[in-house]
């Protein structure tokens, strides 16, 4: 069987943006809000981008490496008091 999704919908679920808030999201949430933290969740985040890169066997997508970049980006924002949770909690 196979389940087809509206083109509309995986764009919104997986685009840059959305997937980069979420993993921030995660990310201060794991970190109990702490921005001394956020260094070892993007470490964390990092990590699990060259597991990903490793199992997918070559390198990944431009999506996803536009998406960590964006995620980095993000995390300093945080970090650096730019940003607050609340920028990233709006995931409809």
């Amino acid at each position: 069987m196979q389940i087809l999704i509206p083109s509309k919908l995986l764009r919104k679920v997986f685009l840059r943006t959305v997937t980069s808030d979420r993993l921030v999201s995660m990310a201060i949430a794991l970190s109990g809000g702490d921005t001394d933290k956020a260094d070892e969740m993007m470490s964390a985040i990092q990590k699990g981008y060259d597991r990903a890169t490793a199992a997918w066997g070559k390198d990944l997508p431009d999506i996803c490496k536009d998406t960590l970049e964006a995620t980095k980006q993000k995390m300093d924002d945080w970090k650096n008091g730019k940003t607050t949770a609340k920028d990233y909690s709006n995931l409809q």
